[in-house]
């Protein structure tokens, strides 16, 4: 069964975990196989969907008060697992759809024709209002404050610390000379 074909026009279907977990030789046989169906599951608010054979899908639920889905197992399907986390059921592919509703699986989102069009209509107009405006093609530039002169190396080299009273020895980068300069 391949949920993916089935139901993935109207509910959001996604590949579980352990697929990205196998070795890619491994992966690549699958899906020159076609055996790939099996990792597909469609989540839900009350529990996920997973294959379990070609004519029965697997339900893990997680919902502790989804009693109208418990209900619905019951009658239909046959657990096969109950643990802390949640309970396992076994359920023909033939009530997968009314199971999908009752798990609240998430949906895809369509637009309506009318509505898309709608959509661009108004998109249209925004944009032809936007090229229109004077503030909407403005590029501010940043503003730059006044050009602060930068001292030479000479000018670096007279001024020394009025702590400094022996003789120093500044080296002038770039000149290959050494200056002496004394200070009192």
């Amino acid at each position: 069964m391949d949920l993916r074909v089935i139901f993935g026009h109207r509910y959001v279907v996604s590949l579980d975990e352990s697929w990205m977990a196998e070795p890619r030789a491994n992966r690549r046989e699958f899906l020159a196989k076609g055996e790939q169906r099996w990792y597909f599951r469609i989540q839900g608010k009350c529990g996920e969907v997973y294959p379990y054979a070609e004519d029965t899908v697997a339900v893990l639920v997680t919902a502790p008060r989804a009693k109208r889905l418990m209900t619905f197992l019951s009658q239909y399907g046959e657990r096969t697992l109950v643990s802390e986390d949640g309970a396992i059921y076994k359920v023909p592919s033939a009530k997968a759809g009314a199971l999908l509703r009752r798990i609240k699986a998430n949906q895809r989102h369509f637009l309506r024709k009318e509505t898309r069009a709608a959509m661009l209509s108004r998109m249209a107009a925004m944009r032809e209002r936007m090229a229109r405006s004077p503030l909407f093609n403005c590029v501010s530039a940043p503003k730059r404050g006044p050009k602060v002169p930068q001292p030479s190396l000479d000018t670096l080299a007279q001024e020394v610390s009025p702590f400094a009273r022996k003789e120093t020895s500044l080296a002038v980068w770039g000149q290959g000379a050494e200056m002496s300069v004394s200070s009192t």
